[in-house]
């Protein structure tokens, strides 16, 4: 029996939780990409892809699934926790 992959959960789960359906904005250039959009503002809250892992300073140069989500401040401390699969990005009011 093979397991469902991590990503397909999660996507799942954001399908089912906020009733969001992935948008493939770029699908020549970055076929894996989907966003998700909250259906009242229209503004992302996740975008899923598929990268080389060297991209995030990993030395395994295999592909992996990455969830760039966007949240606030107290889920943030939260998350970082487990720094070996937290990666923070650059929000609007660090810059």
């Amino acid at each position: 029996m093979q397991t469902a992959r991590q990503i397909d959960v999660v996507l799942k789960h954001i399908e089912a939780e906020f009733g969001a359906e992935p948008e493939f904005l770029w699908p020549e250039r970055y076929p894996s990409y989907a966003v998700f959009r909250h259906s009242d503002t229209k503004k992302w809250f996740a975008l899923v892809a598929t990268i080389s892992a060297t991209s995030l300073g990993l030395k395994d140069g295999k592909q992996i699934d990455i969830i760039n989500l966007k949240f606030g401040k107290k889920t943030n401390l939260r998350l970082r926790r487990n720094e070996r699969s937290y990666f923070s990005g650059l929000s609007h009011e660090q810059k």
